[in-house]
């Protein structure tokens, strides 16, 4: 929470970005069809992908050449997905800012996106002062980061960082600007540069959203800003930092994973995500409605194995002490070793489940 926030202001901020949030999933297609239609006006170029491999393929369709490019990339994930194409050969930012070395074309993803105005937005970028370096400059702009209004902007910026982490650097681009390249034959005559205009051409990766925008539901998830609040808090991240309580919910929206048991040891439904969720996204209920699917689709009955989950819960804050800590450990999760080491080394009250949802699972059943 913001430091120059009180408690009421801050919750009317989550709900406010909560609606935000809701009013662009739900009208999703025409803020996209907005968005291309302003910055194509801008003189960028739009192009789109569906999902890893469309979007390797479309970067690879923009490099200027088609044997050897030299690339800088400042994406946190995008470096391992072109690792092994051939024609790209990246160099680090780091080499750039030195100036160590000279580079044509930069990758880089925006934080958030404007549908209005057709605008994209960097913030804290360690590239964002070099744009007018590079002659390429390839944006990908994820399309569940977008917001509606510029107006809007500030409202997830500030449930994202807070005052005490705000980002420093805030960078809007609008339209193409120049490249300013140095004369290499300075004379009195000449002003000792001249301007290349910057090709840019901006991304919109969905990143096989449709998968989670199918069930009306699970289609919050997609409401997520990417603060990493939920991860910080989550038991079971904490024993494996490569996955957080909202890729869990996105993991189980696929068909796939229904046809697995695997939720019910990815989550100890403690409700810890739901509480600091800077969005309001119901992660608790939809973790339980996911586990209610993967029920009625292995056909058990009653909902037997999720309503063992609560009580398993609820044995464990009633009986907290070291004796019957020890053998509820034992019995309860002594085949889970990851979640069984989490629970023995955990001295408070493991859950925080409300009695509410305790409830509507036993009226499920």
């Amino acid at each position: 929470m913001s430091e120059n926030i009180g408690f009421q202001d801050y919750n009317a901020l989550r709900d406010k970005a909560y609606y935000l949030r809701h009013n662009y999933v739900e009208d999703m297609d025409k803020h996209l069809l907005n968005f291309e239609t302003r910055a194509s006006a801008h003189n960028l170029g739009v192009f789109w992908a569906l999902n890893e491999s469309q979007l390797a393929n479309t970067i690879l369709d923009l490099l200027p050449s088609k044997q050897y490019n030299k690339v800088c990339i400042d994406h946190p994930s995008l470096s391992s997905v072109l690792a092994n194409v051939p024609q790209i050969n990246e160099v680090p930012i780091d080499n750039l800012l030195m100036g160590h070395d000279e580079v044509d074309t930069l990758i880089v993803d925006a934080d958030f996106a404007i549908a209005e105005s057709g605008s994209l937005v960097f913030l804290d970028k360690k590239s964002s002062n070099l744009f007018n370096t590079f002659r390429n400059l390839i944006v990908i702009a994820n399309i569940d980061q977008f917001v509606v209004k510029q107006t809007d902007l500030s409202v997830f910026i500030d449930l994202k960082y807070g005052a005490s982490n705000y980002p420093k650097d805030i960078k809007f681009l609008h339209f193409p600007f120049q490249k300013i390249l140095k004369d290499p034959f300075p004379s009195t005559e000449s002003s000792g540069f001249t301007e290349e205009q910057v090709r840019i051409s901006v991304v919109l990766y969905e990143n096989s959203i449709s998968d989670y925008m199918s069930d009306p539901f699970l289609r919050q998830s997609v409401y997520c800003i990417k603060c990493g609040k939920c991860a910080s808090v989550c038991p079971v991240t904490q024993l494996n930092k490569d996955i957080s309580p909202i890729d869990i919910v996105k993991m189980n929206c696929l068909e796939s994973q229904k046809k697995t048991q695997s939720i019910f040891k990815q989550t100890t439904l403690c409700g810890n995500c739901q509480k600091v969720c800077p969005i309001k996204i119901p992660l608790k209920e939809m973790l339980i409605y996911e586990m209610q699917l993967v029920n009625e689709t292995r056909d058990t009955s009653n909902n037997k194995l999720l309503h063992g989950i609560f009580m398993k819960r609820n044995k464990m804050n009633k009986y907290n002490s070291p004796f019957f800590r020890f053998f509820l450990m034992r019995f309860l999760f002594g085949k889970n070793k990851l979640l069984y080491n989490y629970y023995s080394n955990t001295k408070n009250t493991f859950f925080n489940i409300t009695r509410k949802s305790q409830e509507n699972i036993n009226t499920d059943e």
